[in-house]
This record gives structure tokens, C-alpha cells and sequence, in this order.
């Protein structure tokens, strides 16, 4: 899943991320609409799939007629190795690692980019502050 998001453009790897964190099918995710989801209560309705039938794409039940709802897990910004996941929660990046859990606010977070194979996240510090090390 992770070669395929990264293998494409910025708009469409939400859709890898809604069919992979909530386990949806492919005409599940073109199918939602923004009324489908509920951030606040962290659910989503599925309630109808994008089909093609003889060439053209319709709206259509989901397959075999479930419609349910499924919970919007927290999902991971980043994951790197040995289970290190960088997550969004309301205002604060959470980096967890082995039994370790960092909160960065996410005022905090200046710059995310790839540097090769490695990930760099650049932190700033508000006015006054000192750095803990």
C-alpha cells in the first residue's frame, strides 16, 4: 500500500489512505461524499459505491448490499521501522516508538520532507523558549 501512495500525485493519496485505514473498497472511496463522514464522532457511512455498468460509471449500493458504518482510525502521517508512527491528533503530532511517546504541537512543526531514504522533520521553537535535550 505504501509504494502505491507514494507512486502518486499529492490529491489522489487520500484516497489509499481512507481505503487502507478504514478498509474500503476502491468504488467504496470514489463513492464517498463529504456529508459521509463524520469527524467529530470519528465514523464513516458507506452507504454507496462509483460502479461502471456497460461503460458508464453509476452510483450503486455497496457490494452485496452492506451498508454500514466503520470507524476513522487515526491515521499514521508516517510510518517508518520497527513500528515508529507519526500520527495527526486534533492539534499535536504524536511520534511513537518502542514504549516511547513524544506530542509535538503542531505549531511546532515547521518543515516535513524526504532527504533520500530518510525522513527529516524540522521543529521550531516559539519565542523565549529553550531546547530540551
Amino acid at each position: 500500500m505504501f509504494a502505491v501512495r507514494a507512486a502518486l500525485p499529492e490529491f489522489p493519496r487520500t484516497s489509499v489512505d481512507v481505503a487502507g485505514g478504514c478498509g474500503l473498497r476502491q468504488g467504496e472511496v470514489f463513492g464517498l461524499s463529504e456529508d459521509e463522514v463524520d469527524h467529530e464522532g470519528g465514523w464513516l457511512s458507506v452507504s454507496h459505491q462509483l460502479k461502471r455498468i456497460r461503460g458508464k460509471f453509476v452510483f450503486a449500493p455497496p457490494k452485496g448490499g452492506k451498508v454500514r458504518d466503520v470507524p476513522l482510525p487515526p491515521i499514521p502521517i508516517l510510518r517508518g521501522r520497527a513500528g515508529t508512527t507519526l500520527q495527526a491528533q486534533d492539534d499535536v503530532r504524536v511520534l511513537s516508538r518502542r514504549r516511547k511517546e513524544e506530542r509535538i504541537p503542531l505549531q511546532a512543526v515547521r518543515r516535513v520532507g524526504a532527504e533520500g531514504r530518510a525522513l527529516a522533520v524540522e521543529l521550531t521553537l516559539p519565542a523565549g523558549t529553550t531546547p530540551v535535550t
